[in-house]
């Protein structure tokens, strides 16, 4: 019997006859708006707490960074 040739990059290339990939399998794309994404910073335990509780009050929209710019 001779196999299909399978199209480079698609699913399913370890189990050649699998028949690819279920609907609604794997994981869910992220819903972001385009102005978020994802920033990793090395901060101390209490840096953290500050920073959490920045956020916090961002989500929450006790204030805005409108509030933060007009500060400095």
């Amino acid at each position: 019997m001779a196999e299909e040739a399978k199209a480079k990059g698609t699913w399913g290339g370890a189990r050649p006859n699998s028949g690819g990939a279920r609907p609604g399998a794997g994981r869910k794309k992220l819903e972001c708006d385009a102005v978020t994404k994802s920033v990793q910073f090395r901060l101390t335990e209490e840096q953290a707490v500050i920073v959490k509780q920045f956020v916090k009050l961002l989500k929450a929209g006790e204030i805005t960074l409108d509030d933060i710019k007009k500060k400095e």
